[in-house]
């Protein structure tokens, strides 16, 4: 595996943006079955050695953040963020790294769907700082998700989208989320987590 990036470049108005890929490639080494006769006559199941099947993967991701509104102060602007994955392989893809590329093209409010071939993931967020009484400083995270995956390599791209809003606060240092979402599959869902939402 050899990963590249982030390459961060400042944009106008304090804007950011920076790409990373990542490139893996390996070799499967499928066995094959072998009917044999053990010392004692009787026949048995083997494994013999069979074929190399090699593969490779590749994944990119594009960031970026741009301020809509001016810095008062310390305090932290409206931002839109977006970020961008797309995500490729070549057929002989392990199990393991098939449901690694699904997990990383899974979006908020969607039911997992297992191992992926190829996908392509957008997210677009709008993060407004607020200040509440009681609260303390805390931001509202406005979203929408959508990916595209394909699960095999000959099948056809299927697609899902969730739009929904969010609260984010640290409490005492520890970053914590709560969203609210509608998925594609007319369902509603919660989620509490733990953890920064990705920067630049």
């Amino acid at each position: 595996t050899m990963t590249l990036g982030p390459f961060r470049k400042l944009l106008p108005m304090d804007a950011r943006s920076s790409l990373s890929a990542t490139i893996t490639g390996g070799t499967r080494l499928q066995g094959m079955a072998d009917d044999n006769v053990n010392r004692t006559g009787i026949p048995f199941a083997g494994l013999r050695f069979g074929q190399l099947l090699p593969y490779t993967s590749a994944t990119a991701t594009t960031q970026q953040i741009f301020p809509i509104s001016s810095r008062d102060g310390d305090r932290t602007p409206i931002t839109l963020a977006m970020q961008h994955t797309i995500s490729a392989s070549t057929p002989n893809l392990p199990r393991h790294e098939a449901k690694a590329m699904g997990n990383l093209a899974q979006i908020r409010g969607a039911s997992p769907d297992g191992a992926a071939s190829s996908a392509v993931k957008g997210t677009t967020e709008i993060r407004i700082p607020v200040t509440a009484p009681r609260v303390g400083s805390a931001s509202i995270v406005v979203f929408g998700d959508w990916f595209c995956v394909k699960k095999e390599t000959n099948s056809p791209f299927y697609s899902k989208s969730s739009i929904g809003v969010g609260l984010r606060k640290k409490f005492q240092g520890l970053p914590l989320k709560y969203d609210i979402c509608y998925s594609s599959e007319g369902k509603l869902n919660t989620m509490f987590g733990m953890g920064l939402d990705f920067d630049v």
